[in-house]
C-alpha cells in the first residue's frame, strides 16, 4: 500500500508539473502573438552571426503561425 501511495503521489507531482509547464507555455505564446499582432514593437532576434535582425515579413508571419500552434496545443 505504501508503494501504491508513493506511486500515486509521484504521478500527481508529475501531472502538476506538466500542467504548470503547459500554462506557462500558453501564456508565453499568447504574449508573443499579441506582441507580433500589435505592430507596436519591432522584434529583434539574433542573426546567427553575432548581430541582430528585425523580424518582419515572412519571418513574422511564420512566428505568428508558430505562436498560434503553441496556443492550440497549450491553451485548452
Amino acid at each position: 500500500r505504501q508503494q501504491e501511495a508513493r506511486e500515486t503521489a509521484d504521478k500527481q507531482a508529475k501531472d502538476a508539473a506538466a500542467a504548470a509547464q503547459k500554462r506557462e507555455n500558453c501564456e508565453r505564446a499568447r504574449n508573443q502573438l499579441a506582441t507580433l499582432e500589435s505592430g507596436n514593437h519591432r522584434l529583434v532576434v539574433p542573426d546567427g552571426k553575432g548581430g541582430e535582425t528585425f523580424v518582419e515579413g515572412a519571418v513574422k508571419d511564420s512566428e505568428m503561425e508558430r505562436a498560434r500552434n503553441m496556443i492550440a496545443e497549450s491553451c485548452n
